[in-house]
């Protein structure tokens, strides 16, 4: 016989991943972070990203916003998707995701490494990292036409990171329109200067 509902009680859905799902190898796969790297990220976000809970409100924990936003970055799957497949709607991803990205850079914004400014004849730089560049969906903006429309066939705004060879974020640039090339942003920089 099946348990019955209260009808006064509404029903919560269950919004932390589960102790199954964070493996290694799946939160590898799914983030493409291994455990460490995550439990870091997750204790310097945390306090700025976990709201309060209340008696209208209970809140997707840190860690399920932290896995929303390490999946969109690492996959560039629209919202419509992951809203599927995390059970939140397409509103709190939208909002969610550029509030991680924030905390975040702000949580390690403080551990960029400065290149040298000058060399002396004969010096080389040593390798630092990957630069690479990431579409952050966006609704259309109002009166833009297709400014921000980009060649997969949606609205964004360009992100080009540099990270050094440890994943830790040297340089960022958010902004521009949404069909620039790599190539395009970087010579718009301060980076390229």
């Amino acid at each position: 016989m099946a348990e019955q509902q209260d009808p006064e009680v509404p029903v919560v859905p269950e919004h932390d991943l589960s102790e199954e799902d964070m493996t290694f190898v799946s939160l590898l796969n799914f983030t493409r972070l291994n455990h460490e790297l995550f439990d870091d990220i997750l204790e310097r976000v945390a306090p700025v990203i976990q709201k309060q809970q209340t008696n209208y409100r209970h809140p997707l924990s840190a860690g399920l916003k932290l896995a929303i936003t390490l999946r969109h970055l690492a996959t560039g799957d629209n919202y419509r998707p992951m809203a599927y497949g995390f059970r939140c709607g397409i509103s709190t991803i939208s909002e969610l995701i550029p509030e991680v990205c924030t905390a975040i850079v702000q949580a390690y914004k403080d551990e960029v490494f400065n290149p040298p400014t000058t060399l002396k004849p004969g010096d080389t730089l040593p390798s630092i990292g990957a630069l690479d560049r990431k579409h952050i969906a966006i609704k259309k903006p109002a009166n833009t036409g297709k400014i921000y429309h980009n060649y997969k066939g949606f609205f964004s705004i360009p992100m080009l990171a540099l990270v050094d060879a440890e994943y830790k974020f040297i340089w960022i640039k958010l902004g521009g329109i949404g069909h620039m090339s790599d190539s395009q942003i970087f010579t718009d920089s301060e980076l390229f200067e």
